[in-house]
């Protein structure tokens, strides 16, 4: 899940064959990680206007504030690591 948070992070509001492409898994393994994601609130899906086949996915602040902290601890982490 972490992946497809950060992959959202970086591009904003993206298609979820675009979420799949970039995790490099088919698109019927990304839906219910897009899924799990959307019931813990952290992404939310947006049909395309013009084409009804189309979905989008993007963070809401949950999920903002989800890849802010695990980018946080990460770095707390490395760098108590590194200074060891």
């Amino acid at each position: 899940m972490i992946d497809a948070i950060h992959s959202l992070s970086r591009e904003g509001g993206v298609r979820v064959s675009a979420v799949s492409a970039r995790l490099g898994i088919t698109r019927p393994s990304v839906t219910p990680l897009i899924g799990g994601l959307e019931q813990l609130g952290a992404v939310e899906k947006q049909a395309d206007t013009n084409d009804k086949r189309v979905v989008w996915v993007s963070l809401t602040a949950l999920g903002g504030n989800t890849m802010i902290f695990i980018y946080l601890a990460t770095t707390v982490f490395w760098r108590s690591d590194l200074s060891s």
